[in-house]
């Protein structure tokens, strides 16, 4: 009796602490995540579009390599990074945001794992001017690496160990060859134990549906609990705490009748804010399924839909070198393994350069049954920001 009386404060302590996280940060610092947060949502649309299947992203990876490539941008190649990000023309304020996610995600909650590197690889012929190497360390942690330029299969090597090693392995490798000059690579991992763990006897196999008439038997999560959960219109949400609570995952269950693909093209940042503003404690019937995603991105496309154009075209990066001249390729893998003990899940962005150019009523007990496509999360409920993003279609 004493233990499930401990077990129900823990419960109030940490929803708690979900609901008060936000109250203690400035207003600058809450404007700042909510303008980076609508850039999410926009990258999430335009990477849904070039989806068929489960697919998983960070957009805090994306926006750390936008970083380090908008200081080394001028004029409207940097213009066009910082507004897509969400900070206007202020390369200064998105220094200041990348600097604080960086340390603030290794620091935020004891029980959660989190690493964010980042490094610039360049050919030993070209010269990374003095001030970009030193911003570049000073807000993104960045050493910046000379690899001979003979040796083309060194630098592959160098960059697919360095993103090994700072994804624990998740992300073996992400390039195949290394011809441009210069390299500009983010890697994210996160490793969070759920605050409350699902054991054995909350493993069930139930059937899971792609669609309404292809479905496939998996094991699911399934237990009663205390939970934040939220309703719209159209979708219900229910988020499952990590460690003490700062860092959360979303679910996210579109309405009986309602497709993923429909919901996609109606969920934005505005959306988003409504459903967080929903969000209540409740007793609520849990269903999802244990999952793996695994997705690499090409990121140009994307990124030229969203309004960065210049930089992978006619480009200004004399800030970094006067010897490159645009982004040849921007590419992305993720991967995430959801299961009964918490989540693992990584992620790599890189960039190369080419040089010739309240208490819930017990009485009412709310279903969450995401035994069909369904939309996922990782963020720090303190500042909002979202680490990893993603749909599960089975």
């Amino acid at each position: 009796m004493c233990r499930k009386a401990d077990d129900d404060t823990q419960r109030h302590d940490t929803l708690m602490n979900i609901k008060d996280a936000s109250l203690n940060l400035s207003t600058k610092q809450v404007l700042m995540s909510q303008s980076n947060n609508a850039f999410t949502f926009h990258l999430l649309n335009a990477i849904a579009e070039t989806q068929n299947e489960s697919f998983v992203f960070s957009p805090l990876s994306v926006t750390m390599a936008l970083g380090m490539m908008a200081q080394g941008g001028s004029g409207t190649t940097r213009e066009e990074i910082t507004e897509v990000l969400g900070f206007g023309d202020n390369q200064d304020e998105l220094n200041h945001f990348c600097l604080n996610l960086l340390y603030r995600g290794m620091a935020a909650d004891p029980e959660v794992k989190v690493s964010n590197a980042n490094v610039v690889v360049a050919r030993n012929d070209i010269v990374i001017s003095e001030e970009y190497s030193s911003a570049v360390a000073d807000y993104y942690d960045a050493k910046t690496v000379s690899i001979d330029i003979n040796d083309t299969q060194k630098t592959v090597n160098y960059i697919n160990n360095w993103v090994s090693n700072h994804t624990g392995g998740m992300i073996p490798y992400i390039l195949d060859d290394a011809t441009g000059s210069v390299y500009l690579v983010n890697a994210l991992s996160f490793e969070g134990p759920w605050s409350f763990p699902f054991d054995s006897s909350d493993i069930v196999n139930k059937p899971f549906y792609k669609t309404d008439s292809d479905s496939f038997i998996t094991s699911m999560l399934s237990r009663v609990d205390v939970l934040r959960y939220g309703k719209s219109e159209n979708a219900a949400m229910v988020q499952l705490p990590y460690g003490k609570g700062v860092f959360v995952m979303t679910l996210i269950m579109p309405d009986d009748g309602i497709s993923i693909d429909e919901f996609l093209l109606c969920f934005n940042y505005d959306s988003w804010q409504e459903f967080t503003n929903s969000f209540r404690t409740e007793k609520v019937n849990l269903l999802f399924p244990r999952f793996e995603s695994e997705t690499a991105i090409d990121l140009i496309g994307i990124m030229e839909k969203l309004g960065i154009r210049s930089a992978f075209n006619v480009a200004d990066f004399s800030n970094m070198s006067s010897d490159v001249s645009f982004i040849s390729r921007m590419l992305q893998k993720s991967k995430i393994d959801v299961n009964e003990n918490g989540t693992s899940a990584a992620s790599s962005t890189v960039a190369e350069f080419k040089d010739f150019a309240p208490v819930p009523d017990d009485s009412k007990v709310y279903d969450f049954i995401a035994d069909r496509p369904f939309l996922f999360m990782i963020s720090d409920i303190q500042t909002g920001t979202i680490y990893f993003m993603g749909c599960f279609r089975g």
